[in-house]
């Protein structure tokens, strides 16, 4: 849920009562309200108002992008957990990365150049294989995008962006398949 319709009816802590009440075990709340959709930073502190209004655990969500931001949103809002949304796009292995790095307290090193690739295409090999070769290639160039945009090949941003529209444009598997090894290993 969120933090409620808009700033006037904030009432994520009375519904996640209501949820409690009827045998919900956990719930999720997100640092904005509907109004604000996906606009200004999530409010982790409102959320903790959900929090203290239950004894199930709730689970935080909203802006969480990497250690800092998950290690300050389950302070500010006092949650057992926190759910990643959009932080994943381009970063399949983020959950599992900050889980590590919060039990050690520490944010290691983020997975390899290497080990990235790797997770890429292997993700694009499964889109084939699950959708064929034509439909695959269609439905992964979204990620292919979201890969783009949060790769660290290129700290040039206009660069990232012309390759980014030059690499989605290809049609041949095989050929994007060269192109993100020779961005990778750049």
């Amino acid at each position: 849920m969120r933090l409620g319709w808009d700033d006037a009816s904030r009432n994520a802590a009375v519904l996640a009562k209501r949820a409690e009440d009827i045998g919900v075990k956990a719930i999720t709340v997100h640092g904005r309200t509907r109004q604000q959709f996906y606009k200004g930073a999530a409010d982790w502190q409102a959320v903790r108002a959900a929090r203290d209004a239950v004894d199930i655990p709730v689970i935080v969500n909203g802006d969480v992008t990497d250690f800092a931001s998950a290690r300050e949103a389950l302070i500010q809002s006092g949650a057992s957990a926190i759910m990643i949304g959009r932080g994943v796009y381009g970063r399949p292995w983020l959950a599992s990365w900050l889980n590590d790095a919060l039990i050690s307290g520490t944010p290691d090193a983020q997975p390899a150049p290497q080990h990235r690739l790797d997770v890429i295409l292997e993700h694009f090999q499964s889109s084939l294989e699950f959708y064929g070769s034509s439909l695959g290639l269609r439905m992964f160039k979204k990620h292919l995008g979201w890969y783009l945009e949060a790769g660290d090949y290129n700290a040039d941003p206009a660069i990232r962006r012309q390759d980014k529209a030059r690499i989605c444009r290809l049609d041949i598997a095989a050929d994007i398949e060269l192109e993100l090894k020779r961005l990778m290993s750049a």
